[in-house]
């Protein structure tokens, strides 16, 4: 059985934003999306999946990593799509652990570079938030995610630019401490 509704809370963010992006890997036709850096305070805890899409959540609830598995030529493009323009930095956590969510809608652009995972039809967004640089989530006012738009989708080749990506924000050095926290830098060696 699968949930119905993805419950969620959002909380005032308290790091700066984190660095996100979307990279299509063209050989395997699937979307991976990173949403900061992974090091010991940011790692993977558990899923919330269904079989298009898997959504990574860190020990505090919140998102880390997406993967799409719909081939691109499979995304329905949709003439009037757009994605919020006003929307507000947040700290969203996901409330559900281990389980496996509904079949999202998944919709695109003209050129594909962007897309919306979507989950409540009946259901309007009242809030936008960011959730990192290219991440943007819509929320309900009962706290239930309605979609994930991911913007900016970069082409990717074996992995390279994910890779580039992955090494440019472990040079910018680790996440933000805040006061009182002993906060690791884990600095993995070059391939």
């Amino acid at each position: 059985m699968s949930l119905e509704k993805i419950k969620v809370q959002t909380c005032t963010p308290t790091t700066p934003l984190r660095s996100g992006r979307g990279f299509y890997q063209l050989e395997e036709d699937v979307l991976f999306v990173q949403l900061g850096q992974f090091s010991f305070r940011n790692r993977y805890f558990s899923f919330l999946e269904s079989r298009k899409v898997r959504f990574d959540i860190n020990k505090r609830g919140q998102l880390i990593f997406i993967e799409l598995n719909v081939p691109r030529r499979q995304w329905k493009t949709n003439e009037n799509f757009s994605f919020p323009i006003t929307f507000k930095e947040t700290d969203l956590r996901f409330t559900d652990f281990r389980e496996y969510i509904k079949e999202p809608l998944i919709t695109t652009n003209q050129d594909k570079s962007s897309i919306r995972i979507s989950f409540e039809t009946e259901y309007s967004s009242d809030f936008a938030y960011l959730l990192s640089e290219n991440v943007i989530c819509q929320v309900t006012k009962d706290q239930i995610l309605s979609s994930i738009f991911i913007t900016d989708i970069q082409d990717d080749f074996a992995g390279r630019e994910l890779g580039k990506f992955r090494k440019k924000l472990t040079a910018s050095a680790g996440e933000t401490v805040m006061a009182g926290q002993i906060s690791p830098i884990i600095n993995y060696p070059p391939h």
